[in-house]
């Protein structure tokens, strides 16, 4: 925005001066930065041949993440949590992959069938075993009874 706002306050009379040149040279650069971080888009890449993924952010046009193995991951989780402001919550799901260094999270979800279609469908595609927090602590309150 600064560079357009600067070239169309220097009179076209005044546009070839050196300091107004040298002041959109550096406004330029400047602009494409703030506007590529400000339009760049985070997102999971997943390498089915090379059994790898990673979380990359696009800046400009090109990709940049490190890859990571599957076999870094001991699970992929499926839980619920409560999201929402101002009073009004809702239920959300999440699909966690889950290794002993670090967590990534692959994908947010409305409806629990989404979810769990998503985990068994990457699950499948690598061979990661599966969890299911939300069936668990089903499980566990039908079976457990309630505390008094």
């Amino acid at each position: 925005m600064g560079v357009i706002v600067y070239a169309f306050t220097i009179p076209i009379s005044e546009m070839w001066h050196w300091t107004n040149l040298a002041g959109m040279t550096l406004c330029l650069p400047i602009f494409i930065c703030g506007a590529s971080l400000f339009l760049g888009i985070e997102g999971l890449e997943f390498d089915t041949e090379n059994k790898q993924i990673r979380k990359y952010t696009t800046f400009l046009k090109w990709k940049y993440g490190d890859w990571v193995d599957f076999t870094e991951f001991d699970r992929i989780t499926l839980d619920q949590y409560k999201a929402g402001q101002a009073g009004h919550s809702y239920s959300m799901f999440s699909v966690v992959l889950e290794g002993r260094d670090y967590s990534i999270l692959v994908e947010e979800f409305k409806s629990y069938n989404n979810a769990f279609e998503w985990m068994e469908f990457f699950h499948q595609k690598t061979g990661i075993q599966t969890h299911d927090k939300l069936q668990e602590r089903i499980y566990k309150a039908k079976t457990g009874g309630r505390r008094r």
